[in-house]
């Protein structure tokens, strides 16, 4: 079935021990989680939270361009403001960040496929904007030689035109 927000939240809830503990608070990560899970229910047009799951080990930002540099810009105060008000697990805030901000995702990856397909979000003038890595080209299931064609396979699946690139990419889960 794949990665899905509600599973991430209960595993965040449920391995939390004081001898490990994986957050300052249970009670806060529950409320971030019910609150963001809700609003999914309340509007039918919003980005999954399920497409939004990363790994926040990696994260490249292109800079190069005005626009790249006001949407980092942009996702990273906004990605910054839901971690400071509900909680310190960037995982579960990052989805709710790319759902504040002017995306759509025109070729929705299921979670089940989420470990063999890109997940591309673009803005509202059809410039991709945010590129989230296949499962399996997260770091610890890459081989040395594999890792080209894990930088490539978005250019290739979309049709992304190398000057006009995402500019932000994260690993998937």
């Amino acid at each position: 079935q794949g990665v899905q927000f509600h599973d991430h939240c209960d595993v965040l809830l449920k391995v939390n021990r004081k001898s490990s503990p994986i957050t300052d608070s249970r009670e806060s990560v529950r409320y971030q989680c019910k609150l963001y899970e809700t609003q999914t229910n309340a509007t039918s047009d919003q980005l999954s939270l399920d497409s939004g799951m990363i790994d926040s080990a990696l994260i490249l930002w292109d800079m190069r361009s005005e626009r790249c540099r006001k949407f980092n810009l942009e996702l990273s105060c906004t990605w910054l403001d839901e971690t400071q008000c509900y909680g310190d697990r960037d995982q579960i805030s990052f989805p709710q960040a790319l759902r504040n901000l002017p995306l759509s995702e025109k070729h929705a990856v299921a979670p089940v496929e989420a470990m063999t397909r890109d997940r591309l979000f673009q803005l509202d003038d059809d410039a991709p904007a945010v590129h989230i890595s296949r499962g399996a080209c997260h770091w610890y299931y890459i081989e040395d030689n594999d890792l080209m064609e894990c930088k490539n396979n978005v250019r290739k699946e979309y049709d992304v035109k190398p000057k006009r690139g995402p500019c932000c990419c994260r690993g998937g889960l």
